[in-house]
């Protein structure tokens, strides 16, 4: 199996499913870009992961008006993205994209759909709304997801082991220990560890 696989699978092992969202001006719930990012980006940077968009062909642009006599702008595409593994692998995506805009936002939205979709495609993220029985327990691991998130965060951001020691052992004190799963407290450790390896190489400044 090749490296970047290996980290795929690594990816799609921690992260499988990212609940749709209301928003107060949409009749609808969807999965945004920065949910799928907020779950995903940690794992990312564990396994040695980024996407980055490297081509757009056969751009559309054109105008219609809705209902209410408002003229807006819509932009279709071909969006090509490359993910790559920091061992120099390299995976082509493809999507196609639109998206609408009554101003100049109709190219950027349509950019982030196709960032978002590529995501979801490339480690297989499911979205959807929660049955009763599952409800809490999605609403928990969300929660954890999300303490995770800044957590791994305040670790990368330290500048010292000191710090970083200080930092670890705030994250682990018994109150907030006990909002994370043992897996998340594993992923913590492991990355704790990543950034102190860092560090040293960088002249273990205490």
């Amino acid at each position: 199996m090749s490296a970047l696989q290996a980290a795929r699978i690594a990816v799609m092992k921690e992260v499988g499913y990212v609940q749709k969202q209301s928003s107060p001006n949409l009749n609808y719930k969807y999965a945004g870009e920065q949910a799928l990012i907020a779950a995903l980006r940690p794992s990312m940077i564990e396994q040695g992961l980024t996407l980055h968009p490297i081509k757009v062909e056969s751009l559309q642009c054109s105008e219609y008006t809705t209902s209410n006599n408002k003229m807006m702008q819509v932009v279709r595409a071909i969006v090509h993205l490359q993910m790559t593994h920091v061992s120099g692998e390299a995976m082509a995506l493809c999507v196609a994209s639109e998206a609408s805009d009554s101003s100049d936002k109709a190219t950027a939205k349509m950019m982030t759909s196709a960032y978002k979709y590529a995501l979801r495609q490339f480690f297989v993220i499911e979205t959807g709304d929660d049955g009763d029985e599952e409800r809490a327990d999605r609403e928990m691991e969300k929660d954890s997801n999300i303490l995770l998130t800044k957590a791994t965060v305040a670790l990368h951001e330290c500048q010292t082991l000191s710090e970083l020691d200080k930092k670890m052992a705030s994250i682990l004190d018994a109150e907030q220990k006990a909002k994370f799963t043992a897996e998340h407290l594993a992923q913590l450790n492991r990355r704790c560890d990543q950034r102190r390896e860092s560090l040293i190489r960088k002249g273990g400044a205490e």
